[in-house]
């Protein structure tokens, strides 16, 4: 895996806390990306997805398992990470809930469901996929609602990501070969017309499932060729003023893992860190041997890296060095 020299000094587009942030685990990535909480939110079942409220008393992801996909939360209390439990807005049996995506004020959760918006017909598995939001109140997270048009159409479209200024980022999709990034402007009080991001050497790949930074300075996204949509790495690209992007940079390499069919890519709070998605098999969670019990093979079954997707994170300073770099 590439690695870089990384100089210390602070990072002007990253917005740092002086706030603690208490993770669930004990060591903290840098420049090699680690297992993000084994056995609190990465368990044997197929994880993905990562956000974390602005007060870091949260953090929710995502489960599929079985016939059903839902939204997690592990709470902060007491000095400890709670045993997360199915969010208060998800769990339904109809419908799948995935990739959550909590505003920069804390105040509301955007979210893939396949929730019907207004017109469209129930219909089973993913074929409609559409945003919905939850709203904060004194009691809770209200129910879900659409976010409405212009962001939802009668396609699909999933992984929200909200800037600073309210600024709306999304995947849209007519099929499974034309996935794109979109952004729809926050001004006066509603959402704007849609524009697909470009990025100038993105002509062969499928854009999705992708994260912009809180100041929108750089956006990271998942790709995929076009004739091999199987295969995932991650990108990100620097904006240049005036709906300009950059050239995408492939960090697969520096994260050292590919994102394959469960790609997902997200930030902490702060900026410092990338969460990310992979599918690992280790053998010592994945190895079988003449005479191994009943127990032992269910002991196993309950472990991460047995080849279902997982989150990993990584310290985000390579991303500065990149641009200095590049640009």
């Amino acid at each position: 895996m590439k690695k870089l020299i990384i100089s210390l000094f602070l990072i002007p587009f990253f917005c740092y806390s002086q706030n603690t942030i208490h993770y669930p685990d004990d060591v903290l990535p840098t420049d090699s990306a680690l297992l993000f909480a084994p056995g609190l939110i990465n368990t044997g079942l197929f994880t993905r997805d990562f956000t974390m409220s602005p007060d870091r008393q949260e953090i929710y992801f995502s489960i599929l398992s079985g016939r059903n996909a839902f939204i997690m939360v592990s709470n902060y209390k007491n000095e400890k990470w709670n045993e997360p439990e199915i969010a208060s807005f998800s769990g339904s049996n109809q419908f799948f809930d995935f990739e959550p995506h909590i505003s920069a004020d804390g105040n509301k959760i955007y979210f893939l469901t396949t929730r019907p918006t207004e017109g469209q017909e129930i219909k089973p598995g993913w074929q409609n996929q559409n945003i919905f939001v939850v709203d904060r109140t004194k009691d809770g997270w209200s129910e879900p609602y659409d976010i409405g048009s212009p962001v939802n159409t009668i396609y699909n479209e999933f992984y929200p990501s909200v800037s600073e200024n309210n600024n709306f980022y999304f995947t849209h999709s007519t099929d499974t070969k034309d996935a794109a990034l979109y952004v729809s402007e926050y001004q006066n009080g509603k959402y704007c017309e849609p524009q697909k991001l470009s990025f100038g050497n993105d002509s062969m790949l499928m854009l999705y499932n992708a994260t912009v930074s809180r100041d929108e300075s750089f956006i990271l996204t998942c790709g995929s060729p076009k004739d091999n949509p199987g295969k995932s790495n991650y990108y990100v690209s620097f904006n240049l003023g005036n709906h300009n992007w950059s050239d995408l940079i492939d960090i697969t390499n520096y994260i050292g893992y590919e994102g394959g069919a469960a790609a997902s890519i997200s930030l902490s709070p702060d900026g410092k860190y990338i969460f990310f998605s992979a599918i690992v098999a280790d053998e010592k969670n994945t190895a079988v041997y003449a005479g191994m019990t009943l127990s032992e093979i269910k002991e196993n079954r309950i472990k991460p890296q047995i080849g279902s997707s997982n989150v990993y994170w990584i310290s985000s300073k390579f991303i500065r060095e990149l641009q200095k770099m590049k640009l």
